[in-house]
Order: structure tokens, then sequence, then C-alpha cells
């Protein structure tokens, strides 16, 4: 009875701040266990030490239906007491979804293992969802609701147990922003790769978004098209020799009345009205001096006048017009007439700027100065540049500007530079500038950085004007290049023809003016056709290659293959390649991810430099920006990054052509072993081995392995893929009776210099496991199908 009163069990009043519900187990957890650890009851929830329920075996097993007539151990009761106390507090604390959950649980270990259980499966899906939705989510709002949509779901991943990393947090971020966001991207990956993803790199990052995306919003509400109107004071009487009946008058708003001229002098009010007689009929103007009942027909491009379009013009055909062009902003001067008070436009002419303004916005370069393009040509085309107002402002020429800048002796190129007369700013593309000259920007708060990609050397450096990130004015390189001065007739009537009939090449133009008696032995036989070039252009064929290698690693190709759309048995759905020039020997290396291809370059970059011993000189690969980061690395071991063009595969066509040999080999091995796309990755791994076995004319009838390690395969070891075998497996056995081997399947042959391994497919068991060949007994006639 002492030990009775003794005990004093705990009544657990202390609150939970939340109920437990499906999404928040992590939580509740964490504040249950606190308390539970606090009053040391943990017993009660592991299930462990639990106190028989009676003192004797007698009482155990007495036959009576009377429980109170049996003697209870007293800990037993003291235990049930404790623990159920508990349980009415763990219940307490659910929300009513997951109370019937719990229905049928006496004691709070089962529910506790129970939880466990339920929340463990539910975990695994929420993770795989959220980590999907992480992969998935892309900018349709501002940054901040942009970033914060990304926050929630991290957070939401911290809270079922699966933290991201900062370096997988920021690659959501960037991966998720638009195009417009392209070259920032780039320079942010470059500065990322020296300075490494972290928590302050995070907020860094968060700062620079915001900054462009004001730069972006700023560009679409500013008004490039400026024009103020300046009032030139002077006489105020003018002289009109018509005569008629009617009245005209100029108002402050530019309006015109009067229809036939009659007036005999005129003058201007107070109010900026001029009086200038009276005439028949009323027209009002506007401020361009075109009147209304004009104001929406079409202008003629050839002769500028107003009512018809340039397919109808008259002068269409006269290769001998040349039009005037007359200013859009035209003031209204009746001939004869003297204007005492005219009206002045400042237009973009006269408030043009000439620094270059990066803008990340721009897809193209933008100048106002006609003198800033190399080399130019008129544009004859309907497509306008759209601004921040809706604005379509018209473009005068295309062209390429070459320019040189004295913190750096290479020259620097502007692709298609557009000359817009009425643009305000010259406007530099941060996208098309960093891809045309492989540099990338940096933006600090006062100044802005240009660099190379390749050496991180400082080529432009721009300053803060008014808010903007400015470059002074380049030095541009004068290009001497041959004009072809077109003037002969014959050349003339022939383009004339050939526009008639749809730009066809010239001898179907011959071949159509033959049917129609035209002589036309006098024309050319090729000419060079500005709209064909625009129309028409296409993909130049490339030079075969000349350079020959002498030694092996001197140049490695790469490349990164997938995602399969199924995963291999090991999770494997890409494979990074690597392709020695010298040999055409290849290396390849399965990726459950894009991540794991830098792993893979420096085992591949270990291994084949101790087995070949020598060092690897030259690396080729494309764009992606999983091969960004070998950067730092191939500098410090002395090792050449070579990019190909972007967007141009027939420079890595070695590689192409690889990747289509494995994958087509692969499948027809699938195919004949009747086995599925579950085991494409064992698959690629044996036809790698048998390309590199087999001899190819580019090496003049050797194979890859021969070339490389001057010495020619042993055909003996293979086998046929997917055939019946019977291994030793006796080693593996579990007692004596066991049977000595089973019937298998060959899945891959790894053959190095000298060890010859295969895995194996137990047909049985399911089990894949690697075993040596010289333990194997084959059927090579036998092909099983599993499924």
């Amino acid at each position: 009875m002492t030990s009775a009163s003794q005990f004093v069990p705990h009544t657990l009043n202390m609150p939970i701040a939340i109920k437990l519900d499906d999404d928040n187990f992590l939580i509740w957890e964490k504040q249950v266990l606190a308390t539970i650890r606090g009053l040391k009851l943990e017993k009660f929830v592991r299930g462990d030490a639990i106190p028989p329920r009676f003192a004797t075996k007698e009482n155990e097993t007495a036959k009576t239906e009377n429980l109170e007539a049996k003697t209870e151990n007293l800990e037993y009761t003291n235990y049930v007491q404790q623990d159920q106390l508990l349980v009415a507090w763990l219940l307490a604390s659910m929300s009513s979804p997951i109370l019937t959950k719990m229905v049928g649980l006496k004691f709070a270990y089962q529910i506790w293992k129970r939880l466990e259980i339920y929340y463990a499966a539910r975990t695994r899906a929420v993770i795989k969802k959220l980590k999907l939705q992480l992969r998935m989510i892309k900018k349709d709002k501002g940054i901040n609701e942009y970033l914060l949509e990304i926050k929630k779901i991290v957070d939401s991943l911290v809270v079922v147990g699966s933290p991201v990393s900062d370096e997988d947090h920021i690659d959501a971020i960037l991966d998720g922003l638009p195009d417009e966001f392209d070259g920032f991207v780039t320079s942010i990956t470059i500065w990322l790769t020296e300075r490494g993803p972290h928590v302050s790199s995070r907020m860094v990052l968060h700062q620079l978004l915001l900054a462009q995306e004001e730069r972006f919003e700023k560009g679409k509400r500013s008004d490039t098209h400026l024009i103020n109107a300046n009032i030139v004071s002077g006489p105020n009487q003018w002289q009109n020799p018509n005569q008629g009946r009617g009245r005209s008058a100029f108002n402050t708003r530019a309006e015109f009345r009067g229809g036939r001229f009659h007036n005999r002098g005129g003058n201007w009010n107070n109010r900026g009205r001029f009086n200038a007689g009276r005439g028949n009929g009323r027209s009002n103007w506007n401020q361009t001096g075109q009147n209304n009942w004009n104001q929406n027909k079409p202008t003629c491009q050839i002769c500028g006048k107003i009512g018809h379009i340039a397919l109808n013009c008259y002068y269409r055909y006269n290769q001998e017009y040349q039009n005037h062009p007359q200013a859009n902003n035209t003031q209204f001067q009746p001939s004869g007439y003297d204007i005492s008070e005219t009206t002045t436009l400042a237009t973009p002419s006269t408030v043009q700027d000439p620094l270059w303004y990066p803008d990340s916005g721009a897809s193209y370069h933008i100048t106002h100065d006609e003198s800033n393009l190399s080399m130019k040509s008129a544009y004859t085309g309907t497509d306008s540049v759209n601004i921040g107002n809706s604005t379509g402002l018209h473009i005068s020429h295309v062209g390429h500007s070459y320019f040189h800048n004295p913190m750096s002796s290479k020259h620097f190129v502007r692709h298609n530079l557009l000359h817009v007369p009425s643009i305000t700013k010259n406007l530099l593309s941060v996208s098309k500038f960093a891809r045309d000259n492989r540099v990338f920007f940096e933006f600090w708060p006062d100044c802005c950085n240009v660099k190379t990609q390749d050496t991180k050397d400082m080529i432009l450096q721009g300053h803060l004007k008014d808010d903007l990130y400015v470059f002074p004015q380049f030095q541009k390189v004068q290009i001497v290049y041959a004009h072809p001065v077109q003037k002969d007739s014959n050349h003339s009537l022939f383009q004339l023809w050939h526009s008639r009939l749809g730009h066809p090449s010239p001898r179907i133009v011959k071949l159509a003016l033959k049917h129609c008696n035209i002589p036309s032995s006098h024309f050319p036989d090729s000419f060079l056709c500005d709209s064909c070039c625009m129309g028409k252009a296409h993909q130049l064929p490339f030079v075969q290659s000349t350079t020959e290698y002498k030694s092996p690693l001197e140049l490695v190709f790469t490349d990164i293959w997938g995602p399969s759309p199924v995963p291999s048995s090991t999770g494997a759905r890409y494979y990074i390649i690597f392709l020695d020039a010298y040999s055409r020997y290849s290396w390849i290396y399965l990726l459950n991810s894009k991540s794991q291809a830098f792993d893979a370059f420096v085992q591949f970059k270990t291994s084949a430099e101790l087995q070949l011993g020598m060092k690897l000189k030259a690396l080729q690969s494309d764009n992606a920006k999983e091969y960004i980061k070998f950067t730092k690395y191939l500098t410090e071991h002395g090792i050449k990054h070579r990019f190909s063009c972007p967007d141009t595969h027939e420079q890595n066509g070695s590689l192409e052509r690889k990747h289509r040999h494995i994958v087509e080999t692969g499948l027809t091995l699938l195919a004949n072993a009747s086995l599925p796309l579950h085991f494409l990755a064992e698959a690629f791994l044996t036809t790698t081995t048998l390309i590199n076995y087999l001899p190819t004319p580019s090496l003049n009838n050797w194979s890859p392995h021969q070339t490389l390690f001057q010495t020619p395969p042993d055909y003996h070891f293979l086998k046929t893929f997917g055939c019946a075998c019977y291994p030793l497996l006796r080693p593996y056995n579990n007692h004596k009776l066991e049977y000595k081997s089973h019937l298998c399947l060959l899945l891959v042959i790894v053959i190095n210099i000298k060890v010859i391994n295969a895995y194996l497919l137990l047909v049985n068991a399911m089990c894949l496991e690697m075993l040596n060949l010289t333990s194997l007994v084959f059927h090579t006639k036998k092909i099983l199908t599993l499924f």
C-alpha cells in the first residue's frame, strides 16, 4: 500500500498549439515529444517494459470470469492509469479525420505506431509531390510573389523532413525565370560558381532579381518617343492671293477651317486663333497636317501620297523614279503664303544620347545614329520596334557593328543592329551581346562590368547615369568591304522579272521567259537578292575537319544523353559519354540526374590518365549549364575547355552520331532478348563495349580498342546479350543442399583490359548480381523471355 500512496500520475494538461492533421505531423510530433520526454514518459509510446497484469501465475490461470476476484499487479495498474491519461491527451490533440484512424487502439504505443506507419507512407508521397512542384514552378507573377511561392514549397519540404539545399533552392529560382532573364541567369550562374551557393547568396539573388524586374518595368513605362512643341515668335501676318468666300482659322489645337481659300489677310488673336477670311466648306487639320477625312486612308510607301498603297502605285515599276521622303510631322503651308508663326518640333534627334545602355529586356541592339553601323542595308520589311507604351518605331536599316575597347585588345561585334531614327537612346541587348561575344554581365549597385566567360577578364565597365547603367561611346572599327554597284540595265531588268515571278532561281527565271519568247540570254547566271537572303536563308554545309590528333586524350568530346522516359533498374535516366578524338574510344557513365555529370567527369579523368599514362589536354562540350561547373576545375588543371557554337549541333557531330549508334543498337539488343525498356541502361553499357571492339572505316578498319591500346580485341569472350547461362552460385548459398546454379540471363558485359565480368539476372529470384564470366556455363542458343 505504501507504493500505491507514493504513485502520482501526470495529468498532462499542457495544451498543444495545433491539432494533428494530414499535413503537420512533424511539427505536432516535435511538440508532443518535448512534453513526453520532459515528463519521462517515453516508455509508454515505445511500448517496452510493460509490467505483467497479474501478480502470480495462479491468478492469471484462475478459472473465473470475475476479474475483481483476480489479484492484479499494482505496477500494471499504475502503468495503465498513466498510459490512459497519455492516450486521452494524445487523442485530444488530433483532428477529427485522424481520430477516426485510431478506433480500436487501446494503449499509447499502439496509437504512436499507427501514426508512424500512416505518416511514413504519406510523407513519401508528399515529398515527391512537392519536389515536382519545385521543378515545374514558373514565374508568372512579380518577383516577390514568385520567390515567396518557392519559399513556401521549400519550407513545406523542411516540414516533411526533406530539406532543400541552398544550391537546389537557387537552381529552382533560376530555372523558373522566363526567357527575358537569360542574360541575367548566365551572369548569376558564373557568379555562383565562383562564390558558392549559401544563404547570403540567395539573399543577394533576391535583391538582384528585384532590381532586374524594376529595370523591365521602367523600360515598359518609359516613353522613348519624345516630342516637344516650341513656339517661335515672328511677324503675325501672311498673305493669301486666292479669292473666294469662306472662313478658315488656326487655333492652338492646330485646327484649320476652310475649303476654297478666299482671304484678304488675317491675324492671330490672343487665344492663338488665326482668322484667315471666308470660304466654302470646312475641314479640320490635326497635328500632322492631315485632315480628318484622310486620317484613316493608307499612305503609299513608294511615292508617299495618301489614298493608295504601294501595290497600286503608278510608280511601282518606274526604275527612274526617285521618291523624296517627307517628314512625318509636316506643317501645313499653302502655296503662296508667308507663314509668320511656325511651330518647331523637338524630335528625338534633338535629344539623342551617344552613350550605350545595357537592356536585358531588348531582343536586338538598337541605335539612333546610322554611323554606328559598320555594315548596313536598308530595311524593307513591315516590322517595327515595340516599346513600353505599345508604340511601333520605324526601322530604317539593319546591319552589324564592330568596336574596340581600350580595356581589351579584342574586337567585339553587335550582330543584328537596328537603326531606329526615332529612338532616343542606344540600347545594347544583354542576351545577344553575351551570346555573340561569349561574355557575361555583372550588375553592381554603382557599376556594371562585362567579363569574358573563359578568362573572366574585364572588357567593359559602365557606370550609373540617372539610375540607369550606361557604357561610354564605343570606338568603332572601320571594316573595308566590297559593295557591288549594280547599275547595269540587264541586271535591273532581270531583277524585275525575278521579283515578278516570286523570286525563283536564275535558271527558272530564264526558262519561264524563254516560254514567253522574251530574250534572256544576256541575263546573269547568278546574283545576290536581299529578299531571297532574308526569306530563304538556310544553314550552309560544314567543311570536313582536316585536323589530325596524334595521341590519346589530346581532345575528348563529351555530351549528356537523356532523360529516358523509362528509368533503368538502378534509377538512371541519363548517361554522360566521353569520346576520344584520336582513337574514337568511348566511355559512358550512368547518371540519375544531370548534377552528377561533374563527378563522372572527375572519375573518367582520373581513370583514363592513370590507365593511359597521358594527361587530358582539351575537353569539348556544348553550352549546357552542367558544363559551366567544369570551368574552374579545368582551369586549375590546365585543361582547355572548348565550347561548340550555340544551336550548332553539327560541331558535335561525332557525339550525335555516337548517341544514335548506342541508342539504336541498345534497342536492337533488347528486342532480340525480348527484354523490356527497364533494362535499357544495361543494353547501353553492352553496346558501348561492343562498339569499342568493332572495326571502323574511319580508323583504317581498326577498332577503337586496338587504336587506343595497340592490341587487337579478343572476341572469344563475347556472348549474346540476354542469352541463358548457369553461374556457379555455391559461394552465395545459405546451406549445402541448395542448388549450385540457377538459370540466369546475361545482361551486361563490362570488358576492361584483362578483367571480364557480367551482370546476371536470376530468372526465378529476379536478383541482379555481378559474377565472374569464368564461372559461367552459357546456353548461347537459348533466349529466355521474362515478361
